[in-house]
């Protein structure tokens, strides 16, 4: 992974894909991922933007964003 430019929130967000949504998943076919990705992540991602957008929950930031 040395050629991938990365940063520390997009990897923690990768990890908590991997240990949330697909735990115990290995190899899965593109379909059963996008099934993943539309079915589960996705609704679980706007509600989380919804309640921060009306000021419900308060969006945490990584020590580099509080710099």
């Amino acid at each position: 992974h040395h050629h991938i430019n990365t940063n520390n929130y997009v990897e923690a967000w990768h990890r908590h894909l991997k240990e949330v949504y697909m735990s115990g998943l290995r190899r899965q076919r593109v379909d059963v991922l996008m099934y993943l990705l539309w079915d589960l992540v996705l609704p679980d991602l706007m509600q989380d933007h919804l309640h921060i957008a009306n000021h419900f929950q308060r969006r945490t930031m990584n020590k580099a964003e509080r710099r």
